[in-house]
């Protein structure tokens, strides 16, 4: 992860060198408004509004407060570079990708708290192993009809207008356990929950209508709809 010495923004000490850092990493996310910023040093108006903007679709904030914290999770997941396009093959049975393919297929904000999730849980004893990162529409259709999934889009659809995933939800199993009914897989889904939630992420196993422990996503789902309107599905 990229580091700085300070705060950098709405509040920071925005010293030049780390504001010119934080201005390069937002430089990368071509969604963000502003985008080429000049990389000066300076903090305006317009690096504060990148900030807040980014802060508001990738960390999840509700309340963004324009500032970069060093250490923070909004320069952890800034630091995550977004993919490029390639000539990655997208079809066929999502669960059956290698674990590379299924981390390049998600957001890269989503990709970089799932590797700490990863690893976390590793250094826990435990096998994580991805089940599903992506998914397409119609495999998720095939799930909701079949009552596997409570929606006929999911965090797991989220797919870029060049047809690149870009899923912001995934589902990790213990690869020893799957979803046996086992003091094991207790133990494991309660490890996913508490990372997930040092992360800031959202766990499948706290819903109280629909328990999928498996289940980690990015958002809140009060953020379904918008996510879909944003991604034209």
């Amino acid at each position: 992860m990229s580091s700085i010495q300070a705060s950098v923004g709405r509040g920071g000490l925005n010293h030049a060198e780390d504001t010119r850092q934080i201005q390069t990493l937002l430089n990368r996310h071509p969604d963000l408004p502003g985008v080429p910023l000049l990389v000066d040093g300076v903090i305006g108006p317009v690096t504060i509004a990148a900030i807040e903007t980014f802060q508001g679709r990738h960390v999840g904030m509700a309340l963004p407060d324009g500032r970069v914290d060093p250490g923070g999770r909004t320069l952890s997941l800034l630091s995550a570079a977004p993919v490029a396009g390639g000539q990655e093959d997208w079809t066929g049975d999502s669960a059956q990708w290698p674990e590379k393919k299924k981390l390049l297929s998600l957001h890269p904000s989503m990709r970089r708290a799932v590797e700490l999730m990863l690893e976390k849980l590793r250094a826990r004893g435990f096998r994580p192993k991805i089940f599903y990162a992506w998914r397409s529409l119609g495999l998720q259709q095939a799930l909701y009809e079949t009552g596997r999934s409570q929606v006929a889009f999911s965090f797991h659809n989220a797919t870029r207008p060049d047809g690149h995933p870009e899923a912001l939800a995934v589902d990790i199993i213990d690869s020893r356990y799957g979803w046996e009914d086992r003091p094991e897989t207790a133990a494991f889904w309660q490890a996913l929950g508490e990372e997930a939630a040092i992360l800031g992420l959202y766990w499948g196993g706290s819903w109280e209508s629909f328990r999928d422990y498996a289940h980690v996503q990015f958002y809140d789902n009060d953020r379904l709809a918008e996510i879909r309107r944003l991604h034209g599905l």
